[in-house]
């Protein structure tokens, strides 16, 4: 129990996309209005908190495996594979040419076992991905139950419900990139890290013999 404690990416990767899962299920099933939620939020007991923390976590962790499968590789596939893109910019940055190729397990494995502080900020920009990620989910799923309700209604297909379509849809859009721009800063900042861990054990190692002769 003393090591059971929650990271970064588990609040902001899955506990508030989560809670925003269950606000939003609750609305569409009707049991509560969206007006009510911070009174509603206000009267829960002790155990009815760690109980939506456990549902919003679990929630949160089945979105973010749905947005892996999904909106990763359709990301990838839009504006282009992410490895190639850190790779271009970290050659026009550094004018390193000869770096190739990385993969991110073996750079994230390096840079934590020598720098795991440096390696913790990696984490923050992955654990912000998935936050916007999971959270372009909640909007879109909103964003599509609204259109669905004016589909069965067609009485109610109005300017309000136009307005809270398209800025459902134009959020997820936007958190989408957002999503992208962290997950590219993370994997440029662990490649910088790691190029410039290796240069310098590179160097050490070099001058080890000089130093014992």
């Amino acid at each position: 129990m003393d090591n059971l404690r929650l990271t970064v990416f588990d609040i902001f990767s899955y506990m508030i996309p989560g809670l925003c899962y269950l606000v939003l299920l609750s609305w569409l099933v009707g049991k509560v209005d969206l007006s009510e939620v911070r009174k509603t939020i206000s009267e829960l007991s002790v155990f009815s908190a760690l109980a939506y923390s456990f549902l919003s976590y679990l929630l949160g962790f089945v979105s973010d495996a749905i947005s892996s499968l999904t909106i990763l590789p359709l990301t990838d596939k839009i504006v282009g594979d992410l490895r190639g893109r850190v790779l271009r910019e970290f050659r026009r940055e550094n004018r390193c040419p000869e770096q190739e190729e990385y993969h991110f397990s073996t750079v994230y494995s390096f840079v934590d076992a020598k720098a795991p502080h440096v390696r913790e900020k990696a984490d923050q920009f992955s654990a912000m991905s998935g936050m916007a990620r999971n959270l372009s989910l909640v909007f879109l799923i909103y964003g599509l139950s609204v259109a669905w309700s004016g589909i069965r209604s067609p009485g109610t297909i109005g300017w309000s419900l136009t307005l809270r379509m398209s800025f459902a849809m134009v959020i997820s859009f936007l958190l989408v990139r957002r999503a992208d721009m962290f997950r590219r800063w993370s994997h440029t900042h662990l490649l910088n890290v790691y190029v410039l861990l290796a240069d310098q054990l590179e160097k050490t190692e070099m001058e080890e013999p000089k130093r014992t002769s």
